[in-house]
């Protein structure tokens, strides 16, 4: 159907290329990681993100 996009495939195809970059340089992976952490925010020992006042 035109305009409709196969979420799983496209998702699967944006992990295949960081996964590539990491590989490529790993040194680069925390950087990468650090970039999506949410501000005011950390997680809890369950893994559950808490808002930090």
């Amino acid at each position: 159907e035109s305009g409709s996009v196969d979420v799983h495939a496209t998702t699967q195809l944006l992990a295949d290329v960081v996964e590539r970059w990491v590989r490529e340089d790993p040194g680069q992976w925390m950087w990468f990681h650090k970039r999506w952490e949410m501000s005011g925010r950390r997680r809890s020992r369950r893994g559950q993100a808490k808002v930090v006042s």
